[in-house]
């Protein structure tokens, strides 16, 4: 690879937090291409007139070890001065994609782990971190399964929405594969067409008989006559 065909990233703007990400994007893309030996040391990549408005805002600026000169930047000109202002940036990085997906996943953990990077100075306690970003997951699938995980820590959280993202992307790939198994629905019972089921009529029961005390008159015919 030829190192003189990269192009180094400069920061020319400190009043805009859009372009200092950009540049902090940049230079990082910039690091992972160069080796250690022939990058650009990031002081070296500031102009000159930044550099007094950074020295200016940053006691001992020229003494910060070079990985903590960024950081150092962001919480001096651009990161906020509160654990509520930071949270609220936080979820602000959360996911909108409606499918899950690495490239997706991978795009909110920057987001996320930038701020994390950047706000070192006011960050929310552990526990709260990973509730935020489970939060900040989509779509509601892959949030449901990592909260039913019970992660732990931070990280744990992490490690489980990639492995949900990829279960949930193997059962799309079968569903594909083999189609949507179908579920049986219960058939209702009814009787057949010819079945007609009619009340039973009602039969008057006979009434008793009872003997007369009174004395009987009737006399059959041809009984002489005393």
């Amino acid at each position: 690879m030829d190192y003189q065909t990269i192009s180094a990233p400069f920061l020319n703007d400190i009043r805009s937090e859009t372009a200092f990400c950009s540049f902090n994007d940049k230079f990082e893309a910039y690091s992972a291409q160069v080796p250690d030996d022939r990058a650009l040391s990031v002081r070296m990549l500031i102009s000159s007139r930044v550099l007094r408005l950074i020295r200016l805002r940053i006691d001992n600026f020229d003494d910060l070890p070079d990985e903590n000169v960024l950081s150092a930047i962001y919480s001096a000109f651009f990161a906020p001065k509160s654990t509520q202002a930071v949270l609220s940036k936080l979820e602000a990085t959360a996911m909108s994609s409606t499918t899950a997906s690495n490239s997706a996943l991978l795009a909110y953990l920057d987001r996320f782990d930038r701020v994390e990077d950047l706000c070192s100075t006011y960050l929310p306690d552990e526990k709260t971190l990973r509730r935020t970003f489970i939060r900040g997951l989509s779509p509601d699938s892959l949030r449901r399964r990592v909260k039913a995980s019970e992660p732990e820590t931070l990280a744990d959280a992490k490690r489980a929405a990639f492995q949900e993202v990829e279960t949930l992307a193997e059962a799309k790939r079968t569903i594909a594969e083999f189609g949507q198994p179908e579920v049986p629905r219960p058939q209702a019972t009814r009787p057949p067409p010819s079945f007609h089921p009619t009340r039973p009529h009602a039969t008057a029961a006979p009434a008793p008989h009872f003997p007369s005390n009174k004395p009987d008159n009737h006399k059959p015919a041809g009984t002489p006559a005393k």
